[in-house]
C-alpha cells in the first residue's frame, strides 16, 4: 500500500491507550515491541514458526542505510500494539515505510489507527511525503479483506500483491509430474543453467551489456561490505 504524508492526524488513540516511541537499546523495550509481532504471526500464520525476536532486532541493526523508528501502544503495562517506522538514508529519501501490528486480542479498538496516525507523523516530522506500507496473511482470508479495508479507509491505495506458494515435503513423485505438465507449456526457451566459483564469460557476456551501469555501481556498493 502507497499514499502521502499529509498533515498529521488528531488525537493519538482510545481512552487510557498511550502511543510511546521506544529505543530499542533499553532493556526489556525490544521485546515489548515485539510482543504483539509475534501474536499477529501465530494468529495469522498458525502452521508457520514465525518471526524470532533476535531476527526482527538484526533487522534494525542498518546504520547509515536505514534509520528505524519503533513505538508501542500501551494500556497500564500491556502492549497492546507496535509500529515501525524505516527511513531510508541513502536512496529515496523522500520516503516511509511503515509496518503496524496489533494483538489480536485487541483488534478493532481502533489502536491500529492510533498507532498508523503516530507513524504518519514522525514520518511527517522527518521530511518524509510518501509512505508505504505492507501486510502479510493469507490471501483470501478474512483478516487480509479487513487489513485492505483499513489501509483504504486512511488513505492508502494497494500497488502490489504477493502469492507464496509452499509445497510440503517430501513430495510425492505423481504431484511433481503434474505441477511439471502444467509448467511446462509455459517453459518454451528457457534452459537451466548452473556452475561453481566464477560467472562463466559467456554468461557474463549475454547479461551484463543489460544491467544499467548505476545499477551495477549500487550492485558492487552492496556487495563490498
Amino acid at each position: 500500500m502507497t499514499g502521502r504524508a499529509g498533515t498529521p492526524p488528531g488525537p493519538e488513540g482510545p481512552r487510557g491507550v498511550r502511543i510511546v516511541p521506544i529505543d530499542p537499546g533499553r532493556p526489556g523495550s525490544l521485546g515489548a515491541w515485539f510482543a504483539p509481532i509475534a501474536a499477529s504471526g501465530r494468529a495469522d500464520w498458525p502452521a508457520e514458526p514465525g518471526w524470532a525476536l533476535h531476527e526482527r532486532a538484526a533487522l534494525l541493526a542498518q546504520p547509515g542505510v536505514m534509520t528505524h523508528l519503533l513505538a508501542i501502544a500501551a494500556e497500564g503495562r500491556e502492549t497492546l500494539g507496535s509500529s515501525q517506522v524505516r527511513l531510508p538514508l541513502r536512496e529515496d529519501t523522500a520516503t516511509a515505510d511503515i509496518e503496524v501490528w496489533v494483538a489480536p486480542a485487541h483488534r478493532g479498538r481502533g489502536i491500529g489507527r492510533a498507532l498508523l496516525g503516530h507513524a504518519e507523523r514522525v514520518a511527517y516530522e522527518h521530511g518524509r511525503r510518501i509512505v508505504s506500507g505492507s501486510t502479510d496473511v493469507p490471501l483470501g482470508s478474512p483478516e487480509a479483506a479487513r487489513r485492505a479495508a483499513f489501509a483504504r479507509a486512511a488513505g492508502y491505495a494497494p500497488v502490489l500483491d504477493e502469492e507464496r506458494h509452499a509445497l510440503a515435503l517430501p513430495v510425492d513423485p505423481g504431484l511433481l509430474d503434474s505441477l511439471e505438465s502444467a509448467a511446462r507449456p509455459h517453459a518454451e526457451g528457457y534452459r537451466f543453467a548452473g556452475w561453481a566459483g566464477r560467472c562463466p564469460a559467456r554468461s557474463c557476456r549475454s547479461h551484463s551489456p543489460r544491467v544499467p551501469a548505476r545499477a551495477r555501481g549500487r550492485a558492487r556498493r552492496a556487495t563490498a561490505g
